[in-house]
């Protein structure tokens, strides 16, 4: 089996834990690199990260299978138990990964939701009409700037630098999360579900159906942010809120 290219920013002193965060759609792993990856090294947690190929026909499916073998690897290599970071798309195949191994836990961060959880809300549904051909073709896109800045950017001073690293995505995965066809009935571990209060995206309401899905597998945190925390400078807060519930699992 081809040996998959990780990025692994190792923990300062002694682990507490392993952390493996899966990005969401249109997003790099540089969303975790820029700010989260370091305080959770300064913390004791160790991660890794990878950019997942895809193309216009990736689907959900491809990128579980893919996070299996990127599980197996640190696994063999490393030996540990690792915790997943599921971030909007990244959050649903979290869900399914966790629903087939067992992981030390898994955090969902704005995270899309599976059958039979609706996952369309008008502020997306507004913006995403127009991309309807890409999306039912399974073809490779990416929003406008502009529908990017009225989603979520607009949050940032540095928007366009940010909006810079957001690369063309699959139409095939936009569907599958449009529709909530992932199916996922059970987690074998814990979960900390993350709400921002001002997510336009995969918004609140969403993540408390996500909580009640999972009930007292699920604890739930929502926070006063969008939909990409860890692009957050003042995001410090919540992940340290994120790492207290950590440590219970660890």
């Amino acid at each position: 089996m081809q040996r998959l290219n990780l990025h692994h920013t190792p923990a300062k002193g002694s682990v507490q834990g392993s952390i493996l965060p899966i990005q969401g759609t249109w997003c790099q792993s540089s969303i975790w690199t820029k700010y989260w990856t370091k305080w959770l090294a300064e913390v004791g947690y160790q991660s890794w990260v990878m950019d997942y190929p895809v193309e216009g026909t990736t689907s959900i499916s491809n990128q579980v299978d893919l996070t299996h073998q990127v599980i197996n690897q640190i696994e063999n290599e490393f030996g540990v138990s690792l915790s997943l970071f599921g971030h909007s798309r990244g959050g649903a195949v979290a869900q399914k990964v966790a629903s087939e191994r067992d992981l030390a836990s898994i955090v969902l961060l704005g995270s899309s939701a599976p059958w039979p959880i609706c996952n369309i809300r008008w502020p997306l549904v507004s913006e995403f009409w127009r991309y309807l051909p890409q999306i039912l073709s399974s073809r490779l896109f990416r929003p406008s700037n502009a529908v990017l800045d009225r989603l979520e950017f607009h949050r940032f001073p540095n928007g366009e630098e940010l909006m810079a690293d957001l690369i063309p995505d699959s139409g095939r995965t936009s569907l599958e999360i449009l529709l909530s066809l992932t199916k996922v009935d059970h987690l074998r571990c814990d979960a900390l579900i993350v709400a921002g209060q001002y997510d336009r995206i995969m918004p609140v309401g969403i993540q408390k159906a996500l909580h009640e899905k999972y009930g007292r597998r699920a604890d739930y945190l929502e926070r006063p942010h969008g939909h990409m925390p860890m692009l957050e400078e003042n995001s410090g807060s919540t992940l340290r809120e994120i790492v207290d519930w950590l440590n219970i699992w660890a």
